[in-house]
């Protein structure tokens, strides 16, 4: 039986929708795929704890989980619920630390930050028992907001198997590698001028196997040059793409992956949170997708469905006011929906 978790859990996909799903299993195997920021930490635990009973419920049967392009904070969890975690190449995994909104006096936030301490010893359980990793290194982790990519979900204890292309071989491993050291080399470049980035390009040499022996040859002995730094950083694009074009494609081929991932992460977001214009505007001033701006759409995601639950008690229980004030409540009711992207 085929299951789909898609979108923010707790809003997009709920805990009520994946009981009633099983209840049709039977004791089927199960092939649950995962595509999914996160989301909401008590959903998302009923979720993994309907699984973890579903199997002990019917211990003949096989629950398999397929992350598809994101499994991250809440998902990154129920990912690893089952028998087997199954990633992509492409496949994004992040870990972090559990955090939520709170309004109160410092007794009040101590009581949440102690609540929140709990949250994530229980997340850091599970990943520890999979990975077999020690539970202060789940924690350095989650405390690093920790992204993994493809091979390294495997790498990292966190996934079983990875599905390839018909035709990847080893050597599309060492490329995928080799783009990843890339990006890195030009973030490093981008945030440090001090930093001295000559073993990082030997490394890129070894990896790419598609550049030719003579870009080989020549990026070899820039690279032994003193003043590899600056020359490398006064190249134009267009001098890169005719020196070194493989280098120049896969830069390119990682910018669009990257602002495709951005843009869908956004954009999923904005939709849970029901103000899509939100999330175009972040896509706009090209924010990048972290945990801060998850916040954000949370935030508006919880006014957005306030909203629309006081709408509805007034619908139900009736006005009780005079004639001026019903008008002032409908015209604010109006005017906060319109600001907060509902219709």
């Amino acid at each position: 039986m085929d299951i789909v978790i898609d979108g923010v859990i707790g809003w997009d996909f709920n805990a009520s929708d994946f009981r009633e799903q099983l209840k049709s299993a039977k004791g089927d195997d199960l092939n649950i795929q995962i595509s999914s920021p996160g989301g909401s930490i008590f959903e998302g635990f009923t979720i993994f704890d309907l699984i973890v009973k579903y199997k002990k419920d019917f211990p003949l049967s096989q629950v398999n989980i397929t992350s598809f392009g994101i499994s991250a904070s809440m998902a990154s969890i129920i990912a690893l619920a089952g028998d087997k975690h199954i990633v992509f190449g492409n496949t994004v995994y992040i870990i972090h630390n559990s955090w939520t909104i709170e309004v109160g006096d410092k007794h009040v936030l101590i009581k949440t930050a102690d609540i929140l301490d709990n949250l994530d010893l229980i997340a850091a359980r599970v990943y520890s028992e999979k990975s077999g990793k020690k539970l202060s290194e789940i924690e350095l982790i989650q405390n690093e907001e920790t992204y993994f990519y493809g091979q390294e979900i495997i790498d990292s204890g966190f996934a079983d198997e990875i599905i390839k292309r018909e035709d990847d071989s080893e050597k599309d491993e060492k490329v995928s590698f080799a783009k990843n050291a890339v990006s890195e080399t030009i973030l490093k470049l981008k945030n440090n001028n001090d930093y001295d980035f000559r073993a990082d390009c030997l490394k890129i040499v070894t990896l790419i196997p598609e550049l030719k022996e003579i870009e080989k040859k020549d990026l070899l002995t820039a690279v032994a040059d003193k003043n590899i730094k600056t020359e490398v950083k006064r190249m134009t694009p267009d001098e890169l793409k005719q020196q070194f074009p493989d280098t120049y494609n896969t830069i390119v081929s990682i910018g669009i992956e990257r602002e495709y991932e951005r843009v869908k992460s956004h954009i999923v977001m904005g939709k849970g949170a029901g103000n899509i214009e939100m999330a175009v505007k972040n896509i706009e001033d090209k924010k990048e997708f972290t945990s801060s701006i998850t916040a954000e759409y949370m935030a508006e995601g919880m006014k957005t469905k306030e909203i629309k639950n006081r709408i509805a008690d007034n619908v139900e229980t009736g006005s009780h006011t005079g004639d001026d004030d019903e008008a002032d409540t409908l015209e604010y009711t109006k005017q906060l929906k319109k600001k907060m992207g509902v219709k």
